[in-house]
């Protein structure tokens, strides 16, 4: 496992769905949604959350502030 802080940048994300390996997620400030199959989860400051990424994904950060996300990746993922 490898933990990454990805800074999400205001209106910026995925550029798509993807899907990989397993991914534990803790948003440390700001929001974004997640979107996974046909739902999408509003994610705030606290949240943390897993899922089955195996499935296809993606992000986007729709506000006009900063995100900042803990991602806790098992690799290779990159």
């Amino acid at each position: 496992m490898e933990p990454l802080l990805k800074r999400l940048d205001p209106k910026t994300g995925s550029n798509g769905l993807y899907a990989h390996a397993g991914r534990i997620r803790h948003v440390i400030s700001g929001s974004f949604d997640l979107r996974g199959g046909d739902k999408v989860y509003n994610l705030s400051e606290g949240d943390s959350f897993y899922f089955d990424s195996s499935r296809q994904h993606g992000f986007i950060n729709n506000s006009e502030e900063l995100a900042e996300i803990l991602w806790v990746i098992s690799l290779p993922t990159y």
